[in-house]
């Protein structure tokens, strides 16, 4: 099996190495350097390469340094080809297209998976996009010979605001990637907690994984973001105590705070619950001040400039990393396959439901009564504000959103009246 080691950033950073700190090395079953994939690694993380353009090109120095997130994953994909590679006997150097598509069933039908059941097909096109990426690098740069990808035109919507027009982004993606599944992607945004099961969750949370995750979870259920934009938020992006007293003296209910660590690099404005923001303030003004200082007292280290710093004894004022609020979803789910990102299903389900639950009160009626026609109409105009909020790019995204709005209003009644017909109710 191969091997994927992290080295120690600090230590290369002091001898050099600034740049490659959070590069992973690759190495095969047998512990030889993998050298090729990991020349390949180290030039995807100084933009050196990018599948979007085989070579150095203006269009590079447009794009920005993928994370380290990012080259992570990447790495963990190689390693998980080169294994495939050694297991099937399969020459990288020598290997087509077509064997790269052999790769990618073998892990949709389970052939080629931990566990023997078919993968995801996220992580599927996630694997062999990563293998079909490095193999045209390696023949860009002379280390095997031509490897050629049939291509095909995609076109996406990527922005509709509010004005009449749309803008469209024309991509080319390899042929035979698989396609997601709508129905799965649909049935993600239905099987969301009620409000009791996440009060009775969050509870939970509170008492046996402390009060900074406590508040680190109610902030991706009260404001959708992802789970690394939540933890890479800093405090100086919290609003002061005098603007949150001001925003109050006007009756406002939300305050905005800026996310700078965002999907895609581009910082994004969020409106946060006054409610919300308040505590956390309140949290950061008394407690998180002597989290920070036991931070520096016993690593030597910069107090910490992150918003969610850990309370936990022996790791206080450690800023509060992804996988671990990843485990704290998890570790006492109220649903199946609870977790950050289904806390952000969540926010947008019920932040939609809500909105217009209170405008049909307004109107002199309930939302169930209302026409699909209004439901559509004001359900469209929501889920435009939902967008800006949650950082999406493309359109589809939200509108699934959108689809289980109706579901939740109306077509689950309809549905319940056509089975109490048919059972003679």
């Amino acid at each position: 099996m191969a091997k994927l080691f992290f080295p120690n950033a600090s230590r290369l950073s002091s001898i050099g190495y600034e740049s490659i700190k959070h590069v992973p090395v690759l190495f095969d079953s047998q512990w030889h350097y993998a050298r090729p994939f990991n020349q390949y690694l180290r030039e995807r993380a100084l933009l050196r390469w990018h599948p979007r353009e085989e070579n150095t090109s203006p269009i590079l120095r447009r794009l920005d340094y993928p994370r380290p997130k990012t080259i992570a994953n990447i790495a963990w994909a190689l390693k998980n080809f080169l294994e495939w590679c050694e297991t099937t006997k399969q020459v990288w150097t020598a290997a087509s297209y077509d064997d790269i598509l052999h790769y990618q069933r073998d892990m949709e039908t389970g052939r080629w998976s931990s566990k023997g059941v078919p993968l995801d097909f996220s992580t599927v096109n996630q694997r062999t996009d990563a293998a079909t990426a490095y193999l045209a690098w390696a023949a860009n740069r002379q280390l095997r010979p031509t490897f050629s990808v049939p291509m095909i035109s995609s076109v996406r919507v990527v922005d509709s605001g509010s004005s009449s027009g749309r803008t469209f982004s024309a991509t080319r993606v390899r042929a035979g990637r698989i396609r997601a599944p709508q129905n799965k992607a649909i049935r993600r945004y239905t099987m969301i907690p009620s409000a009791i099961e996440i009060r009775d969750w969050l509870g939970w949370v509170r008492q046996h994984r402390g009060y900074v995750k406590y508040l680190a979870c109610k902030f991706i259920l009260e404001t959708g973001p992802r789970r690394g934009e939540c933890v890479g938020g800093l405090e100086q992006d919290l609003p002061t105590r005098e603007e949150i007293a001001m925003l109050t003296e006007r009756g406002q209910f939300m305050a905005p705070m800026e996310l700078r660590e965002t999907k895609g690099g581009r910082p994004r404005t969020i409106e946060v619950p006054l409610a919300l923001v308040s505590e956390l303030r309140q949290w950061a003004d008394t407690k998180r001040l002597t989290l920070s200082y036991a931070f520096t007292k016993r690593t030597g280290l910069p107090a910490p400039s992150r918003l969610f710093i850990s309370d936990r004894s022996g790791f206080e004022g450690t800023p509060v990393s992804a996988q671990t609020l990843y485990e704290s979803f998890t570790a006492n789910r109220p649903v199946p396959n609870w977790s950050p990102h289904k806390g952000r299903h969540t926010f947008a389900c019920c932040y939609m439901l809500h909105a217009m639950e209170y405008e049909a009160r307004i109107a002199g009626s309930s939302l169930g009564t209302m026409p699909s026609g209004w439901i559509v109409e004001r359900g469209s105009w929501w889920m435009a504000t939902l967008r800006r909020q949650l950082g999406h790019v493309h359109e589809e995204t939200t509108h699934l959103y959108l689809r289980w709005l109706m579901t939740a209003v109306q077509v689950a009644a309809g549905a319940a009246s056509w089975h109490a017909f048919l059972n003679g109710e």
